[in-house]
């Protein structure tokens, strides 16, 4: 079977969030949790001689949960087939009456759409719970998250190179889904490693093409950052990333001992 059949897709897809419901609801926990230890870490660590308002202290904590989750959406892909990779359950997983095609969308969404949505919803309960502990604590503070978001969100201004950003992060999340699929054992830390190798041989090849040609660094960024041509390779090799992962996945053998998947 090689069509996108949608019926067959989502009785998939259903199997996918049953047989791995259990995994969700510790994510979604295990995300409230985590929120909960910043927060209360971001609390004690403010100097007692300058007591923040709620407010600021949610500021702070929604900065460096947007960062963490700005960086979770890259590596996550690199997990696809953290759950079916064991011989007994992958040859399982691939006796499904669904296309190879409808296997890799709904793997992919249960992965990275999946996981994101529990880590939002579990975002959006500790809101409620910080909400109801700051109000028994300090009432006057009492304030949602949510709020602050959108006042920060409304009240920024998104920097020019902003397409760049989103084009960088499309490629970033494209290698570590390709890693995902390519290493059969521990995906994410060669993902990782790999992916840390080319950046520093490419910011080498840039330092030193700068120096050789003589051009200013702050002029080469400027380019960079501001040319329309990066924005299109890094969608080029994003998609082409995409294909390849793709093409692997289809390739999947279930007796396969070594490092790669062939």
């Amino acid at each position: 079977m090689r069509n996108l059949n949608m019926r067959r897709f989502w009785s998939l897809l259903k199997w996918e969030i049953t047989t791995q419901r259990h995994h969700l609801l510790g994510f979604t926990v295990g995300s409230m949790i985590f929120y909960l230890i910043i927060g209360l870490l971001i609390w004690l660590l403010l100097p007692s001689f300058d007591p923040r308002p709620m407010n600021s202290i949610l500021t702070t904590m929604d900065d460096s949960l947007t960062s963490l989750s700005i960086g979770a959406t890259v590596l996550l892909p690199s997990f696809l087939l953290s759950r079916v990779n064991k011989k007994g359950i992958l040859t399982q997983y691939l006796m499904l009456p669904a296309s190879r095609i409808e296997k890799f969308v709904a793997r992919y969404l249960m992965v990275v759409v999946g996981y994101m949505v529990c880590w939002v919803v579990g975002y959006f309960v500790m809101d409620v719970l910080q909400y109801l502990l700051t109000l028994l604590i300090a009432p006057d503070q009492a304030v949602f998250s949510a709020p602050v978001v959108n006042a920060a969100i409304h009240g920024g201004k998104f920097p020019a190179w902003i397409s760049f950003l989103l084009c960088l992060w499309f490629w970033c999340h494209s290698v570590f889904l390709w890693g995902g699929v390519f290493f059969r054992k521990h995906p994410f830390i060669f993902t990782s490693l790999s992916f840390s190798l080319i950046s520093l041989i490419v910011i080498l090849s840039v330092h030193y093409l700068c120096l050789a040609f003589d051009v200013p660094y702050a002029s080469f960024e400027q380019f960079v950052f501001g040319h329309a041509m990066t924005n299109l390779l890094l969608l080029a090799f994003a998609v082409f990333n995409f294909i390849a992962a793709y093409r692997r996945f289809t390739r999947i053998q279930v007796t396969n001992p070594q490092l790669f998947n062939k």
